[in-house]
């Protein structure tokens, strides 16, 4: 597995790749990878000829708990050690953990949509329209995987892809979840099994908005998640639902949403999307 630390290195290899004429496939990831991570890498293996792993900003991966900077040092090295070993053993043809600093000014958008814009200062989404699509440019990629648990930038993705006229195609994998319904998550292991077990009855009894015959308010949607997580003394963050295609804040539910899902114990947060198609 080649690994690749600056923008000039990812340019070369990509470019060498390309002029063999072989399909590439990029994954974007923050670290601390695990079974849903090792499932985007099965699937870009399946449909690609080069599969690349993008971690993002490694000297600020996210911690959970609260560490002194020499702890958060020593943590961030052992997670980085340890996500190489993920993707060799998984077959990853290249692991890039360079800088997001090494994007900045590189995609031109002089030529965005006044539409487009907006959208982006709306929904304050200036990193990911600086960053994200430069490293599918940097990569060449022909295909990115991404999951369902990020479904509100998973949206994002697709509209940068559409209205830059990327030549990437996506791939959306379910949610990957535990044998109890809990998505797969790095910030799991910060909980005891009694947390685990009561984050997976959130997820679950939530998870079963989308099978009701009809749709009340969304105030009423919003409540109902609200007793969940109270009844199963967790904290309530966010249980707003958007739309699908737009990323409005719905207040009736008469075309394709998704309920974006946020509750904590302590320090660690737990996410979850709950997919509503218009009944």
């Amino acid at each position: 597995m080649k690994t690749i630390n600056t923008l000039n290195e990812m340019l070369s290899y990509s470019e060498t790749i390309k002029n063999e004429n072989k399909k590439i496939a990029q994954i974007d990831v923050v670290g601390d990878l695990h079974l849903a991570h090792l499932e985007l890498i099965k699937e870009a293996k399946d449909k690609s000829d080069v599969v690349i792993v993008n971690i993002d900003g490694t000297t600020d991966y996210v911690v959970d708990k609260e560490l002194t900077a020499e702890e958060k040092e020593i943590y961030q090295k052992t997670l980085l050690s340890k996500d190489i070993l993920f993707c060799r053993d998984a077959g990853v043809d290249a692991l890039c953990y360079y800088s997001d600093r090494d994007f900045w000014g590189f995609h031109d958008t002089s030529n965005a949509t006044e539409a487009f814009k907006y959208f982006i200062s709306k929904y304050h989404q200036s990193y990911l329209m600086s960053i994200w699509p430069k490293q599918l440019e940097a990569c060449k990629a022909d295909i990115t995987v991404i999951g369902q648990k990020d479904y509100y930038p998973d949206v994002i993705i697709k509209y940068f892809i559409n209205e830059l006229n990327l030549p990437t195609e996506i791939i959306v994998l379910p949610t990957i979840r535990d044998e109890n319904g809990l998505p797969v998550s790095s910030r799991n292991k910060f909980l005891t099994n009694g947390q685990k077990k009561r984050a997976s009855y959130i997820c679950r009894e939530a998870q079963k908005i989308s099978e009701w015959s009809s749709y009340p308010s969304v105030e009423e949607i919003k409540k109902h998640i609200k007793n969940i997580i109270s009844n199963a003394r967790m904290f309530f963050i966010t249980g707003n639902i958007y739309s699908s295609t737009t990323l409005e804040k719905l207040t009736t539910i008469n075309e394709e949403a998704f309920i974006k899902l946020i509750f904590k114990f302590k320090d660690v947060y737990i996410t979850d999307n709950i997919i509503l198609q218009p009944k």
